[in-house]
């Protein structure tokens, strides 16, 4: 399938403050846009390596442990999600994150 879109926004949730581990994540959303429209979207609980978390990061956003226990790593989504990314223009909150 084609993937042309004007372009994509990601937010990503971390069980540590980014600086702590900046290649850790809990949970990815995703938005793809098209003539201003949102055409498609993607959100997911993500398992951290060894899933775990900063206690004041999982009472900041209420990720916990036991909520992605069961969920997927990054690596196991990117086959799902990874044509929001080739090619396509990304816009990100905290990008240098």
């Amino acid at each position: 399938m084609n993937y042309n879109f004007d372009f994509v926004a990601i937010d990503f949730e971390t069980p540590f403050p980014p600086h702590a581990k900046p290649n850790y994540i809990c949970q990815v959303g995703i938005v793809a846009v098209k003539d201003g429209v949102i055409v498609d979207r993607f959100c997911s609980l993500v398992q951290p390596p060894n899933n775990i978390y900063d206690k004041r990061t999982s009472d900041f956003h209420g990720i916990t442990p036991r909520m992605t226990a069961d969920k997927p790593t990054w690596e196991q989504l990117w086959p799902e999600i990874k044509h929001f990314f080739e090619g396509q223009r990304l816009v990100a909150h905290n990008s240098q994150f």
